[in-house]
């Protein structure tokens, strides 16, 4: 009888109980009442397989399932999703959760962007490597282009004024991350402007300072009013480099040594003013020969 079924009435209500010969014992589906598989009761009538999976009135034999009856999932489980968690006003909690914590990082880089943005193209300051120079070994000549193109940008009929050099090196570059430099130009028609207030700005200071930066931010003005001659530096002949490699080795700068070298267009005549080792020198701006 392995495998096989014995049903028999129910001692107590009468419904029909299955009951495995190998149990003994089976369980009223109405009544739940223990029913004993009586003596002789396999002979009783012929052997039936398990009832079938969802037949009325049927109870699972005692002892286990009969083979290939599958398990049942428990009730209200069958075909139902993953349980869900509901946010107040409604809504998945991580449907809410998730993008407020996406947004939150958004913001972050965002604003962490714009904070390098500002640091980097902020206005009044670029940096020379923009302009084809190293900081350690910046050309003059470089130096005065680019200024000379900021100038411009800044005022279209920006004209050169001053130049200050502290640091000119043998060789006729500037460290500018030991010493700065400073070009200055001005604005003809800002600097005769009728008050103080409209020459605001009027005069532009680019200085190559700081490592590699050319700062600009800052502004001056006139303090008077300008009149005619204006002063004016014309595009020198004898650059910087070809003055240290030249006249100022001549006169003993080598080595570790620096010179100061300024040009000044309020001048009568435009001349490069050398201050080194103590001594004022003076040379002039468009071959390089000394003046005495």
């Amino acid at each position: 009888m392995q495998g096989q079924f014995v049903q028999i009435p129910c001692g107590k209500c009468g419904t029909t109980v299955w009951i495995s010969p190998a149990a003994g014992v089976g369980y009223c589906p109405s009544c739940h009442t223990p029913n004993n598989l009586p003596p002789g009761a396999t002979q009783a009538g012929p052997p039936m397989g398990p009832p079938g999976m969802g037949a009325p009135g049927f109870g699972a034999p005692m002892g286990g399932m009969p083979p290939g009856v599958a398990q049942q999932a428990p009730p209200g489980m069958v075909g139902q999703a993953a349980p869900q968690f509901e946010a107040p006003g409604g809504g998945s909690v991580l449907g809410k959760v998730l993008p407020a914590l996406g947004g939150g990082l958004l913001m972050a880089a965002l604003g962490i962007g714009w904070a390098v943005f500002k640091w980097k193209f902020q206005p009044g300051k670029v940096s020379v490597t923009s302009y084809g120079m190293q900081a350690d070994k910046a050309d003059p000549d470089k130096m005065l282009a680019a200024a000379t193109t900021l100038a411009t940008k800044w005022r279209g009929d920006a004209r050169l004024m001053k130049i200050n050099v502290l640091g000119l090196r043998p060789d006729g570059l500037v460290d500018i991350k030991a010493k700065n430099a400073v070009i200055e130009f001005y604005s003809p028609t800002g600097v005769k402007r009728a008050t103080a207030k409209l020459r605001e700005d009027s005069i532009k200071k680019f200085n190559f300072v700081n490592g590699d930066q050319i700062l600009y931010k800052d502004k001056w003005g006139a303090t008077n009013l300008w009149t005619d001659p204006l002063p004016a530096l014309p595009t020198p002949g004898c650059s910087l480099k070809t003055l240290a490699t030249t006249k100022l080795k001549d006169k003993g700068l080598s080595g570790d040594k620096t010179a100061h070298v300024q040009a000044d267009g309020e001048k009568k005549l435009p001349s490069w003013i050398v201050n080194f080792e103590g001594k004022t020198m003076y040379f002039d701006f468009n071959d390089c020969h000394e003046l005495k």
